[in-house]
C-alpha cells in the first residue's frame, strides 16, 4: 500500500521547512512507503568530497546561475535560478514561490548574478511572474518549474541560456549548478557551507521518475507526470552503493569526485546538457530498505539501504514544459484590431449616451459635433469589452454627427462610420409642487416653502424665479424666495406658487401661539426636621422649596436666609436648590428654643422672585435629644 504524508519518524533528521536566515527553498517532507520501502523526498547532501572543491571561482564571469532570495507571504528563502535567453526572464522551481497548495505567494524578490569583480542584482517584478499553472504544491508529482520575471533586462555581460524543447537525456552526464548548501554524501548539510555560495558539479540522469514511482505502485497521470521528472542517485563509487542499481539493475558507480547531489536551496537551480537548460533542481529522496527481520540486516547495504548508501534526486525536465515556457516567454503578438458592433444612442434634449461593443478589452473615445468635421470628443481609457460614452451640453432639437473609436492594449484601433443622433425638444413644464405639505409654525417664527416642477420627458428639478403668495399676510407673509414668517395673527393660510401657466395652491400653513413658559419663583414651603448630633444634642434641617408660577420645581435657584431664635438672628447662610427645587441647611447641635427662617433673597435665571416668606416656625428641644412642632412668631 503507497500512502503519503508530511510527517516522518523522530529518528529522521530533517531540514526545518521555514528557515528564517534565507537558507533554502521552504520545503516539507513528502513521505512515500511501500512494503521494504520507505522514501522521504527532501532536501538533501551534495557531494562526495570536499564541498569548497566545487566552489566555482569568484573570477570566473558571469554563467546566468541566480542567486534568489524571495520574499513570501510565509517568510524569506533563498532559491537558485537560471537566467533564460530572452535576458529578463529566470527559470526556477514552483515551489520556491508558491505555497503548499500551489497557490502563487511571491511578494517581492531579487536574482543575484556573481561575475569576476561584482554581483548584479535585479529585482523581480513579482506581479508579472507566475508558477506552473498545474502545480499543486506535490513536487514528486512533477510541474514544478517557475518562471520569474525581472523587472529589468540582464546587462549583457549576463549570458542568457537557452533551454531543451525536446529530446531525452536519460544517461547522459549533465552539469548542475546552484547555491544551496554544501555538505558530504556521508555526513549530510549539517557540515557544509551556508547558502549562497555557488557550486557546480556533474551527475548522470538515471532513469525518468516513472521508473521508481511505478515500484512504489503510484498512477500515472494521477499521482505523477509521465516523462515528467529526471531522477538521478549519488553514487560514491562503490557498486553496493548505488541506489538505482539496487532497486532496478539500472547500474552506474558514478563519477567519482566531481559528482554532485541537490542540496537544499539548490531548488530552482539549473542542470545542463552542452550549454542547454535541461532540468531544474526540485527535491532529493533518501532511502530506507529492510530485506528480511531486523535481526540479519547490516550496514553493508546488502540488506538495508538508508541515506549513506545513496539517494535519489529529481529534476524538472525542461522539455517537457517547452510550450507552456514558450506561451511565457514569447508571447502572441496582437496585430488584430478591435472588432466594433452593436453601436446604439440614447439621447435626451442635452445628452446622448453612446454604446457598442468590442470583441477584445479596448478603450472608448466618441468624436462629434454637428457636421462631419465633428470637433469635440469625450473617452475613456479603461479597457472594456462594453463601452457607454455619455455625451452632455448639447443642444436641443440639434442633428449631431458622430464616430467611435477603440483602440486595445496592442495598440490596435477600429473607427466607425460616421453616423448621426438627434437631440430632442426641450421638456415642457406640466405641473408644480410645493413642499412642506401643510407644516405647523409658531408665532414669530419662519418657514421655507419649496416649489418642484415635473416636466413632459418625467423629469423634475426645483424651480427658481416662483411668484409666492400666503392668502393672510396677517397670520403669514411670504418672499419671493418662498421664505414664510408667522405674522401678527395665529390661524391657517394658503401658500400658493406660481410659475409660468402653472400654479400650486395645495399646502396650508398653521401658525399657533407660542406656548408662555414660567416666569416666577415663590418659596413654597419651609420644613424643619432634625437628626443625631454630639452629646445628646440634635442638628436642626431647614428645608425650602421653590416653585415655579406653572407649579414646576426650580433648580440650580440661589437661596439665602437669616434664622432667628427666640426672636434674636443667629446666623445666615446661601445655597442651591437641587433637581427637586429644594435646599437644605443645617445648624449643628441647635440648642432649644423658638426658631424662625426668614428668606432674604432668590434668584432663579429668568424668574423673578415675589419676595415673600411663607409663615413658618419651629420650637425645638434639641438639648433634650426631642422636639415638638409648631409654628411660632
Amino acid at each position: 500500500m503507497v500512502s503519503l504524508t508530511l510527517s516522518v519518524s523522530s529518528s529522521e533528521a530533517f531540514l526545518p521547512e521555514n528557515l528564517p536566515d534565507q537558507s533554502q527553498a521552504p520545503s516539507h517532507v513528502r513521505v512515500i512507503e511501500g512494503d521494504n520501502l520507505t522514501a522521504y523526498a527532501r532536501p538533501l547532501y551534495t557531494s562526495l568530497d570536499d564541498p569548497s572543491n566545487h566552489e566555482v571561482p569568484s573570477s570566473d564571469p558571469h554563467d546566468g546561475v541566480a542567486k534568489l532570495i524571495l520574499t513570501r507571504t510565509d517568510g524569506t528563502f533563498g532559491c537558485s535560478g537560471t537566467l533564460a535567453d530572452d535576458k529578463i526572464h529566470v527559470f526556477t522551481a514552483a515551489h520556491c514561490v508558491a505555497d503548499d497548495d500551489g497557490n502563487y505567494i511571491l511578494t517581492s524578490g531579487t536574482a543575484a548574478f556573481e561575475g569576476s569583480s561584482e554581483y548584479i542584482v535585479i529585482s523581480i517584478d513579482t506581479s508579472n511572474s507566475l508558477a506552473h499553472p498545474d502545480y499543486d504544491g506535490d513536487y514528486i508529482k512533477g510541474n514544478d518549474i517557475a518562471i520569474l520575471k525581472l523587472v529589468t533586462s540582464a546587462p549583457v555581460q549576463i549570458p542568457g541560456i537557452p533551454h531543451a524543447t525536446s529530446g531525452n537525456a536519460v544517461g547522459t552526464v549533465v552539469d548542475k549548478s546552484g547555491y544551496g548548501i554544501s555538505g558530504f554524501f556521508s555526513s549530510g548539510t549539517s557540515s557544509g557551507y551556508p547558502f549562497g555560495t555557488e557550486r557546480s558539479g556533474n551527475n548522470l540522469y538515471d532513469a525518468f521518475a516513472d521508473t521508481m514511482y511505478v515500484a512504489l505502485n503510484l498512477d500515472a497521470n494521477v499521482d505523477f507526470i509521465p516523462g515528467a521528472i529526471y531522477q538521478f542517485d549519488s553514487d560514491d563509487g562503490n557498486s553496493s552503493h548505488d541506489a538505482f542499481g539496487f532497486f532496478f539493475g539500472i547500474s552506474n558507480t558514478g563519477l567519482g569526485n566531481n559528482e554532485v547531489m541537490s542540496a537544499s536551496g539548490d531548488s530552482g537551480g539549473p542542470t545542463f546538457v552542452n550549454g542547454e537548460l535541461t532540468g531544474i533542481t526540485s527535491y532529493g529522496i533518501s532511502l530506507e530498505y529492510n530485506r528480511g527481520p531486523p535481526s540479519s540486516r547490516t550496514s553493508d547495504c546488502t540488506t538495508q539501504l538508508d541515506s549513506s548508501c545513496g539517494e535519489f534526486a529529481g529534476d524538472t525536465r525542461v522539455a517537457t514544459y517547452a510550450s507552456w515556457i514558450d506561451s511565457v516567454l514569447t508571447p502572441v503578438i496582437d496585430l488584430d484590431s478591435p472588432i466594433i458592433t452593436s453601436i446604439s444612442t440614447d439621447s435626451s434634449s442635452t445628452t446622448t449616451t453612446i454604446t457598442w461593443n468590442t470583441d477584445e478589452p479596448s478603450t472608448s473615445s466618441v468624436d462629434y459635433g454637428t457636421s462631419t468635421s465633428y470637433g469635440s470628443s469625450e473617452s475613456d481609457a479603461s479597457y472594456v469589452t462594453s463601452h457607454s460614452v455619455e455625451l452632455t451640453g448639447l443642444l436641443s432639437s440639434t442633428v449631431y454627427h458622430f464616430s467611435v473609436t477603440s483602440v486595445d492594449a496592442s495598440n490596435n484601433s477600429a473607427s466607425s462610420a460616421d453616423a448621426q443622433f438627434t437631440t430632442t425638444s426641450p421638456p415642457t413644464l406640466v405641473s408644480i409642487s410645493i413642499s412642506p405639505l401643510n407644516p405647523s409654525i409658531t408665532e414669530n417664527s419662519q418657514q421655507q416653502f419649496i416649489a418642484t416642477g415635473t416636466y413632459s420627458d418625467d423629469s423634475t428639478q426645483e424651480l427658481s424665479g416662483v411668484t409666492w403668495s400666503s392668502s393672510s399676510s396677517d397670520i403669514a407673509t411670504i418672499d419671493g424666495n418662498g421664505l414664510a414668517t408667522a405674522g401678527i395673527l395665529a390661524g391657517s393660510t394658503t401658500i400658493t406658487a406660481s410659475f409660468g401657466d402653472q400654479q400650486d395652491s395645495s399646502t396650508v400653513l398653521e401658525v399657533t401661539i407660542a406656548p408662555v413658559g414660567a416666569t416666577a419663583v415663590s418659596v413654597s414651603s419651609i420644613t424643619y426636621s432634625g437628626e443625631g448630633g454630639k452629646n445628646k444634642d440634635k442638628h436642626l434641617l431647614i428645608t425650602i422649596e421653590l416653585i415655579d408660577n406653572l407649579d414646576g420645581p426650580v433648580s440650580g435657584a440661589t437661596v439665602s436666609i437669616d434664622l432667628f431664635r427666640d426672636g434674636n438672628y443667629i446666623t445666615q447662610g446661601t445655597g442651591i436648590t437641587a433637581t427637586d427645587g429644594t435646599v437644605t441647611f443645617t445648624l449643628k447641635n441647635a440648642a432649644s428654643g423658638s426658631y424662625e427662617t426668614e428668606i432674604t433673597n432668590v434668584i432663579a435665571s429668568g424668574l423673578t422672585w415675589d419676595g415673600t416668606t411663607p409663615s413658618n416656625g419651629q420650637i425645638w428641644g434639641g438639648s433634650t435629644n426631642g422636639n415638638s412642632n409648631g409654628n411660632a412668631k
